[in-house]
C-alpha cells in the first residue's frame, strides 16, 4: 500500500513538472506570436498609409489633367482652390520610409552559467524553476531586415 502512494507521488510529481515546463513553453511561443504580430500589424500600417497618400496623389493629378482639358473657363475658376491645393500636395517632395521586416528567429536556448558559479564540470544542473525561466527566454526575435521605400 504504502509502495503504492510512493509511486503515484512521483508519477504525480513527474507529470506537475512536465505540465510546468509545458505551460512555460506554451506562454513564451505566444509571447513570441504576440511580438511578430504587432510588429507585422504596425509596418503594415505604414505601408497603407504610404499607399493612400500615392493613391490621394494619383487621383489630384487625374482630376487637375482632367480640368486642365476642359474648355469652360468657368469650371477651371470654380475650382482654382482645389487646383492650387492639388497642386500643393503634388510639390510635396518624396521621402524615404523604412519598415522593418521580422523574419530572423534565433532559436537557441543561451543559459548564462555565471547565474551559476557553484556549479563546475560540464554538467550544468537546473532546478524546474531555473529551466522555466531560461525556458521564458527561449526563441528571441532577430534584428529586422530594414526596406526603403519612397512616399
Amino acid at each position: 500500500m504504502r509502495l503504492e502512494k510512493y509511486k503515484n507521488d512521483t508519477v504525480k510529481k513527474i507529470d506537475d513538472g512536465f505540465k510546468q515546463i509545458i505551460n512555460s513553453l506554451k506562454q513564451r511561443k505566444e509571447e513570441l506570436i504576440n511580438i511578430v504580430t504587432q510588429n507585422f500589424s504596425y509596418e503594415r500600417e505604414k505601408i497603407i498609409n504610404s499607399e493612400n497618400i500615392w493613391s490621394d496623389k494619383q487621383d489630384i493629378s487625374e482630376k487637375i489633367l482632367g480640368l486642365m482639358n476642359d474648355p469652360d473657363d468657368k469650371n477651371i475658376l470654380m475650382n482654382s482652390k482645389f487646383i492650387m491645393d492639388g497642386l500643393d500636395q503634388l510639390r510635396l517632395k518624396l521621402e524615404f520610409q523604412e519598415i522593418h521586416v521580422y523574419n530572423n528567429l534565433d532559436t537557441n536556448l543561451t543559459i548564462d552559467r555565471t547565474y551559476y558559479p557553484n556549479q563546475t564540470g560540464n554538467n550544468l544542473i537546473l532546478s524546474i524553476d531555473e529551466l522555466m525561466s531560461s525556458f521564458n527566454r527561449l526563441m528571441d526575435v532577430g534584428e529586422p531586415n530594414i526596406l526603403e521605400f519612397k512616399a
